[in-house]
């Protein structure tokens, strides 16, 4: 059963108010199995070398979220 998103930072934007909103993408879910133990799973079409890092790091950060249904599927 699929109980949170993973959601990683990727750049930003400003909205039509002209305040910069912060842009995320959906890179996997975290999953929990019958017995309690907890897997993740990642998304093969998302480019983790293209996400947004912090300058100076190799690594990115991956938030966890309640999971939450959308239309197209995006976060």
């Amino acid at each position: 059963m699929i109980i949170k998103d993973l959601v990683a930072r990727n750049g930003s934007y400003t909205n039509k108010n002209g305040e910069e909103k912060k842009r995320y993408v959906k890179v996997g879910n975290l999953h929990e199995n019958d017995d309690g133990g907890q897997y993740i799973t990642l998304f093969s079409h998302i480019n983790l070398a293209g996400i947004e890092r912090q300058e100076g790091r190799d690594s990115i950060t991956v938030s966890m979220f309640d999971r939450r249904e959308s239309l197209d599927g995006a976060f």
